[in-house]
């Protein structure tokens, strides 16, 4: 895939990230810790390539410790091979491999924190009595926390979890304490000196309430009466006909691209007590339509079939997005032939459903979910915080139908799965074991 799309794929977002590594002048628009990865490397290399070729580095290497833990717990090796074969030639994989997008590591990072509880549960001692495991779980989750805004959501939910199962199991709580404290203090100083050090722009505060004004707005759309409060937020805002123009059930980019109102300015005069205070009191009025909404824009991540007008931004179309760096791919053979293999898995209903959406291994998961509860120890359950807390956190912001955004489904999948069988076969084993004796 490197060879054919030299030197990876940058959309928009990626050459704005470049850039801002290039000048040096952040903003937090974009993650400012995944800008100054890139920073990094270009320290080293002034060129993307570098970039792609450390990601297929980091993927490979999560990958790698993924099997030979399955390995470990009883998956067969040559079913591990032929997994990884088939795995690695994937087009949604391959290209991602080489996407300079954050949610790409962010993907990995949750995958590493699956593996990491799964230790846990099953191996509570051996996992804390190595020297490195404190800074490394606590780095892992600074990482994931930072490299993407809804990485918090993540964060709380294992710290909670780190915390209160050293309390169950009465067993290492003060290195489960140092791991939540020095991740804390981590994203501290990130937050304060190392925002203060680099002069980082924040974002405008307005960014974050996209999800739920855009549930406000889908009353507007829906032509019902609106109570006084909502009609005068609005207008401050931008005229009634205006929301009425630009939404659409499936991204709120119309509300920020491409119109006369400064959107986000306005928006941002407000603050967060306001927004859920209104929020609230619209959904109380009309739930089914709030309730509509969330499901419309969420939509790539549970349903299985795209649902009517719905979109899919799978991968940037152009390789890459137009840039003042000269940075752009080659046309070859090889480029060619896979282009034309993707394509057909755009236009085959069965390959889209299996590559470019994850709503069908949301559906198995859900059963996995269930058996892992009645049919094997219940602790194993734990092992779906990082997935289930980070679909928390899309349903309460997403806003937009970008397939990297629940790609990560997609990835823990097969180590779900996995996982699942490896445990079977051991329980299997053991009982037949338990009758000979």
């Amino acid at each position: 895939y490197l060879i054919a799309y030299f030197p990876g794929f940058m959309s928009p977002d990626s050459i704005d990230q470049w850039n801002q590594a290039v000048t040096s002048n952040y903003n937090d628009w974009h993650p400012v810790i995944h800008t100054l990865l890139i920073k990094a490397i270009q320290m080293v290399w002034n060129h993307p390539v570098l970039y792609s070729i450390v990601q297929m580095g980091v993927i490979a290497a999560i990958l790698a410790y993924a099997m030979d833990y399955l390995h470990r717990r009883g998956l067969n090796k040559n079913l591990i091979i032929t997994f990884s074969i088939i795995y690695a030639c994937l087009p949604n994989n391959g290209i991602y491999a080489i996407t300079m997008w954050k949610d790409i590591p962010y993907t990995y990072l949750l995958l590493l924190l699956t593996i990491y509880i799964a230790h846990i549960i099953n191996d509570y001692e051996s996992f804390w009595h190595k020297r490195k495991s404190v800074l490394v779980l606590a780095t892992t989750l600074f990482l994931a926390t930072t490299i993407r805004h809804n990485g918090i959501i993540v964060y709380l939910f294992l710290a909670v979890f780190i915390f209160v199962y050293s309390i169950v199991k009465k067993s290492k709580r003060i290195k489960s304490v140092m791991v939540v404290a020095i991740s804390l203090v981590m994203l501290v100083i990130y937050k304060g000196y190392v925002f203060d050090e680099l002069k980082v722009s924040p974002n405008p505060k307005g960014l974050k309430y996209y999800a739920p004004v855009h549930g406000i707005a889908s009353i507007v759309h829906n032509q019902k009466t609106i109570n006084n409060d909502t009609k005068a937020f609005l207008e401050e805002i931008m005229p009634i006909n205006a929301w009425e123009k630009l939404y659409n059930d499936y991204t709120t980019s119309k509300f920020t691209f491409g119109n006369e109102y400064p959107f986000v300015e306005n928006l941002s005069k407000y603050n967060t007590p306001f927004i859920l205070k209104l929020y609230i009191k619209n959904f109380l009025e009309y739930p089914d339509l709030i309730i509509k909404e969330r499901l419309l824009m969420t939509q790539l991540l549970w349903s299985v079939k795209p649902t009517t007008a719905s979109t899919n931004y799978r991968y940037e179309n152009k390789g890459i997005a137009d840039n003042k760096f000269g940075i752009k791919q080659y046309d070859n053979p090889l480029r060619q032939f896979i282009n034309n293999v993707i394509k057909r898995t755009e236009i085959n209903p069965l390959l889209h459903l299996l590559l470019w959406r994850t709503g069908i291994y949301l559906v198995i998961i859900l059963y996995l979910s269930y058996y892992l509860y009645f049919h094997t120890t219940k602790k194993n359950l734990l092992i779906l915080l990082p997935l289930y807390s980070n679909i928390v956190s899309l349903i309460l912001s997403l806003k937009s139908q970008n397939y990297r955004y629940v790609y990560f489904i997609f990835v823990l999948f097969f180590f779900i799965l996995f996982y699942t069988l490896a445990y079977k076969k051991n329980h299997t084993l053991t009982v037949k074991d338990g009758d000979k004796q």
